[in-house]
């Protein structure tokens, strides 16, 4: 992963502690790590899947189906309201705005 990670330097990855955040990736239905969602500007998420060493070509794929496309200007979209509020409700994050960075819990 960190190979993939240094080889498409405008994607962001983040590395996420299963057993520390469980409760998140629950609610994010992430049943196992390695996970992707791929994101694309105001599109959303475009994909979403599980990925092993096995299957690491998927990932390769994504990468270049959604990577090279031109962003479009509209406001980016993340996670889903209803993913947000259901991160609240557990507190693994505050329900400030969130356009708060700093409304998530470290």
């Amino acid at each position: 992963m960190c190979e993939l990670a240094e080889s498409n330097p405008n994607a962001i990855f983040l590395k996420v502690n299963y057993e520390e955040l469980k409760s998140m990736c629950n609610v994010l239905h992430i049943p196992v790590l390695p996970f992707f969602r791929f994101y694309k500007g105001a599109q959303g998420k475009v994909s979403s899947f599980s990925c092993t060493n096995a299957t690491i070509k998927k990932f390769k794929d994504a990468v270049a189906r959604y990577g090279d496309e031109g962003c479009s200007f509209s406001p980016a979209k993340g996670l889903e309201e209803s993913e947000l509020l259901t991160l609240a409700s557990i507190g693994q994050i505050s329900k400030k705005s969130s356009f708060d960075s700093s409304s998530i819990q470290e």
